[in-house]
């Protein structure tokens, strides 16, 4: 911010305004203002609702009403991700009685198993929640939970009994939320 610049793409005056109406008072209370540190430690944006709402929990209940009125066709990704947004428990149980598991059985860590591999899936997909927070769930980091969705997304396109159980608990999972 070079105040001798002359093409200067910031203007301070409308900032500075709400500080003072004297510019060398003002500039000393906005300097105070950042100094301070004021919301140095809050971190608003992981509150956000997949990358689209921020707000009060009251606030965040009346766009939740509002975007479950977007029709389904609508291409707002944000909105569709907020509407089928389901916790984990319920994925693991919905995978759990599609495939006669027990929920320990697709909890338990062990390799090559596909019902696992579709409850951490499905579990990243439909929560919308992070990696390390589904890998939690299931004893793993959140490197190897992209692993899984990495896989399961390469079988999906060749393997077509994968895909209507993938849908089929999806469907499941969504009309009971």
């Amino acid at each position: 911010m070079d105040k001798k610049a002359q093409n200067s793409l910031v203007d301070t005056a409308d900032t500075l305004s709400y500080f003072s109406k004297k510019r060398r008072k003002a500039i000393a209370a906005y300097r105070d203002f950042v100094e301070g540190g004021e919301g140095r430690d809050e971190k608003p944006f992981e509150e956000v609702e997949a990358g689209l709402v921020l707000g009060g929990k009251r606030f965040k209940a009346k766009i939740m009403k509002l975007i479950d009125k977007i029709k389904e066709d609508e291409e707002i990704p944000q909105a569709r991700r907020l509407q089928h947004r389901v916790s984990i428990d319920a994925i693991i149980d919905a995978c759990a009685s599609f495939y006669g598991k027990s929920r320990g059985e697709l909890v338990r860590r062990g390799r090559g198993r596909k019902q696992r591999q579709v409850a951490i899936y499905l579990s990243k997909v439909l929560s919308d929640q992070r990696g390390k927070e589904v890998g939690g769930y299931f004893g793993i980091k959140g490197p190897a939970v992209s692993g899984v969705i990495k896989g399961i997304e390469g079988r999906l396109e060749k393997e077509t009994k994968l895909r209507k159980e993938i849908e089929s608990i999806r469907q499941e999972v969504i009309n009971e939320f």
